[in-house]
């Protein structure tokens, strides 16, 4: 059995590959690490961060009522249309806005959230 030789027309495509796809996939791991939520409770304020969503600030006088529900879980993708921001699984909790918008943020752990967010804005 013969040993293929790499002519060098085949070297020179694999290093082309190499330098296309290499970069790519530090990218997107790279994307992968910080794909998260962060909400925060300030006094006056609830802020939700979310790459690459632009972050959001809710003040306590915009909202209306919280509770806690259960949503089609969303495959493990960050959704920020409408004012939704979810990851793995189907909980989180809906915030119900004064002008009666909502805003749903997923969270590991809605019941501890919303019950901070129900003392927080005094209900």
């Amino acid at each position: 059995m013969a040993i293929r030789q790499i002519w060098p027309e085949d070297a020179a495509m694999m290093l082309r590959s190499l330098v296309v796809i290499v970069p790519i996939v530090a990218l997107l791991a790279a994307l992968g690490a910080r794909v998260r939520i962060t909400t925060r409770v300030y006094p006056d304020r609830i802020e939700i961060r979310s790459f690459p969503c632009p972050p959001d600030s809710i003040p306590f006088g915009k909202i209306a009522r919280v509770g806690v529900s259960v949503f089609t879980p969303v495959r493990g993708r960050l959704l920020c249309q409408e004012r939704t921001y979810m990851m793995r699984g189907g909980r989180g909790v809906e915030i119900i806005l004064t002008d009666g918008a909502g805003v749903i943020v997923g969270s590991r752990d809605p019941e501890r959230l919303a019950e901070i967010l129900e003392k927080a804005i005094g209900r």
